[in-house]
Order: C-alpha cells, then structure tokens, then sequence
C-alpha cells in the first residue's frame, strides 16, 4: 500500500504540480497583458488540474484518513485563493 501511495505522490511531483506551475505563470502573464480570455481559459485549466489531481492522489469527501482531509482542504484553499487573485485583477 505504501509503494502505491509512493508512487502516487512521485507522479504528482512530477508531473502534475509543474503542469499546475505552468498554468499559473501563463495565467498570471495573460492577466498581465489584459488577454482576460486567455487568462480564463487558464484558470479554468488550473481549476481542472487540480480536480485531478485530487482524483489522482484518491482523496474523496468521505475519506477518514486525516492526511487526505488535510490535502484535499489545501487543495480547495488553494482553487479559493486562485479564483480571489483573478477576482481581484478583474475588478
């Protein structure tokens, strides 16, 4: 069971957290050119992004495992204060 996790967890090292860096940067640089279609097809792909990574690490809502409660309240703090930053740049 550790080495699944392990496993897991390298492929979200990886793979999936860059992919999350990347999209940031080029919504943040589509934001910063006021290119607001682009910046929110960005962000709607960050947003996915991070759905799946969710997915990928087997968190659910009903999960009893404390860390997997823990991850996945980062992971909804972290699509919250995305969407601020874009909201705040908008208005």
């Amino acid at each position: 069971m550790y080495n699944k996790w392990k496993e897991r967890l390298d492929v979200i090292r990886t793979n999936q957290i860059p992919k999350i860096t990347d999209l940031l940067l080029d919504a943040d640089y589509s934001l910063s050119k006021l290119d607001y279609k682009k910046t929110i097809v960005f962000v709607c792909n960050c947003f996915f992004a991070l759905n799946y990574l969710i997915m990928l690490a087997g968190i659910c809502g009903s999960s009893k495992n404390i860390n997997a409660q823990v991850f996945s309240l980062f992971l909804a703090l972290a699509k919250a204060a995305l969407l601020t930053i874009l909201l705040t740049k908008f208005i």
